[in-house]
């Protein structure tokens, strides 16, 4: 059961973790998001 639990609990902040990245392809449009301070997470 502790080994079940921890795995579960890895997982989740494995997601948690590669969540918070949104990869853009365009690197112009990437930038003028930078430039107008879009790049925060407010």
């Amino acid at each position: 059961m502790k080994l079940i639990y921890t795995l579960v609990v890895s997982l989740f902040s494995m997601y948690c973790i590669f969540a918070q990245t949104t990869p853009i392809p365009d690197s112009n449009f990437e930038q003028e998001l930078i430039d107008q301070g879009i790049d925060s997470n407010g």
